[in-house]
């Protein structure tokens, strides 16, 4: 019998204790979100199913919202099946949202934009409520120069540059839309300091991207930040379409997956 059914799901993981999203060929020490998910839902449904993601996450990063779908022969009823489904599952993977569309909706062909964010603690001492999920980075850096050096990197470019990937069979151009740098506030209604206080964010939003690409964007403007290079060595990084010249590909933990866009 064929599929008769596509639910879409939107997700949020820790991805300390995975692989990454991509299910793995190969037997490894950690699973991966993608198999864990495949797992609980096929049990779930007394049916084989394979989950697609909007994109891949690297080992160690996590998510926010994530978007996926899955094909199914059995009707899923959203709120019964989110329900059950998390119950199901590690606490480190949570559904916050099931519902019916139509078998036209693939969750990686039809994403316009992705937005990644990259968080950093920029306190004196880590602190200990966050520093699972950021970079301690206590140096002073320079913001003004990190956004001019951004500037560069707006638009659609070979990113050759910015992948860890050395087999590439497929097209390295692409297109950022937007690089945020800014000071995240916490509210507090007391003068104490509350954790995520010194965090610096980057954003990064784009229509796809490479295998590293946001963690070696993220590398290179840190080192523009501290002064190891200057904004516009961007240009010559683009054009040399060489790994070797772009900054150094950050730690994994403190990067997350905000949302796609559809």
């Amino acid at each position: 019998m064929a599929v008769k059914y596509n639910t879409k799901l939107i997700l949020e993981y820790d991805g300390t204790n995975y692989s990454g999203w991509q299910r793995l060929n190969h037997t490894g020490n950690k699973d991966s979100i993608q198999s864990v998910l495949e797992k609980n839902i096929t049990d779930y449904l007394k049916e084989e199913i394979k989950v697609i993601g909007s994109g891949r996450t690297d080992a160690g990063v996590h998510a926010l919202g994530q978007t996926a779908n899955f094909y199914s022969k059995n009707q899923v009823e959203p709120i019964t099946f989110m329900k059950d489904l998390n119950s199901r599952l590690p606490q480190d993977i949570r559904i916050h949202s099931a519902g019916a569309v139509s078998l036209d909706f693939h969750s990686r062909y039809l994403a316009k934009s992705k937005m990644y964010e990259y968080r950093i603690d920029t306190g004196e001492v880590p602190c200990v409520f966050t520093r699972k999920y950021t970079c301690h980075i206590p140096d002073e850096l320079n913001i003004k120069a990190m956004e001019q050096a951004a500037a560069y990197l707006i638009g659609t470019h070979d990113f050759k540059s910015f992948t860890s990937d050395k087999n590439l069979k497929k097209s390295t151009v692409r297109t950022i839309e937007s690089i945020n740098i800014y000071r995240h506030i916490s509210e507090s209604k007391s003068n104490r300091i509350t954790f995520g206080s010194n965090e610096l964010r980057i954003d990064v939003t784009g229509d796809g991207f490479l295998y590293n690409m946001v963690r070696i964007i993220i590398g290179t403007l840190l080192e523009v930040g501290n002064g190891l290079r200057e904004p516009k060595e961007i240009i010559k990084i683009l054009e040399g379409k060489n790994r070797q010249l772009a900054g150094k590909t950050v730690s994994s933990h403190a990067l997350l997956l905000h949302h796609v866009d559809y």
